[in-house]
């Protein structure tokens, strides 16, 4: 089941459209600091996905969780996809990648603390209502 899911995936499909109510707009555009959006060009064309924090091939069990599914920028999705700064495209490293989602899981201006482990935070913020 890990991977892309199918439109004839009916659970998916009605995740999606709660996520896009939900969520409505790009969440790492509400967590950027004043500074950061300054060098952010959003159009009013950005296209969106709906975006696993955890990814469905790491926690399959988490792959229909809306607290693990976020609606961000198609370029952010790709960028944190490939550990790239979602702002600068400039490669970064498991924290720094776990320290993004977190912010737009929690919806947060956190400044980065490289002694934190934002994976773990992450993990917890994802999976706090599931039980795990």
């Amino acid at each position: 089941m890990p991977g892309r899911r199918s439109s004839e995936d009916e659970r998916w499909n009605e995740l999606r459209a709660f996520v896009r109510a939900r969520d409505r707009s790009c969440r790492v555009m509400r967590c950027l600091t004043l500074r950061e959006s300054k060098r952010v060009r959003a159009g009013p064309r950005m296209t969106l996905d709906c975006a696993h924090v955890l990814p469905a091939s790491a926690r399959p069990d988490l792959i229909y969780s809306p607290d693990n599914v976020y609606l961000v920028s198609r370029e952010f999705h790709r960028r944190l996809d490939d550990h790239q700064d979602p702002l600068t495209g400039d490669p970064i490293d498991k924290n720094e990648h776990y320290w993004w989602w977190y912010r737009v899981v929690k919806a947060s201006t956190e400044q980065y603390d490289p002694g934190t482990d934002y994976e773990e935070k992450t993990i917890f913020a994802v999976t706090k209502c599931e039980g795990t």
